[in-house]
């Protein structure tokens, strides 16, 4: 019986922990009005955020955001944060047309669309998983078309 045990532990051993809730991808869009720079900043262990990003007209509303917005009170003047990784994708986007872009290129009042979950190494924060940058064109269309690509991803394939 002793053999079984210690080698689940070792199995245990080699993994780092993570929050099951930073599975779950949710859908936001908001105005930019800080980016602050963590590179080189002392962080919790684990964290090793690069920016981040603080918005306006964001509210993580889901509940596996529950221990995020435990931090803010009644009244957060409509501003929440997220953070950008090394993982993160960001893109750039005019009408229909979207390219690549960097961390830099994101300026305060910019309008942005994002893709968040719950930081995988602390479930206080907010990790961004894509941020794209609008530049211009009307918003309603590019939603529009947004709902329709991501309506293709959840039809299964004949």
């Amino acid at each position: 019986m002793i053999i079984p045990c210690f080698m689940l532990l070792l199995a245990g051993c080699g993994r780092e922990e993570t929050s099951p809730l930073s599975e779950f991808e949710f859908f936001y869009s908001g105005k930019v009005v800080s980016m602050v720079d963590q590179r080189g900043q002392k962080q919790p262990s684990g964290i090793r955020s690069l920016y981040t990003l603080g918005l306006q007209g964001f509210k993580p509303e889901a509940h596996v955001f529950e221990k995020y917005r435990s931090m803010f009170g009644e009244d957060d003047h409509g501003y929440h944060f997220i953070e950008i990784t090394k993982r993160t994708a960001i893109y750039k986007q005019a009408g229909i047309q979207r390219y690549p872009a960097k961390a830099e290129d994101i300026q305060t009042g910019q309008r942005v669309f994002f893709w968040i979950s719950v930081h995988p190494k602390d479930e206080y924060r907010i990790e961004a998983k894509e941020i794209t940058i609008w530049e211009g064109g009307p918003v309603d269309d590019w939603l529009e078309l947004y709902e329709k690509q991501l309506e293709s991803w959840r039809l299964p394939d004949d």
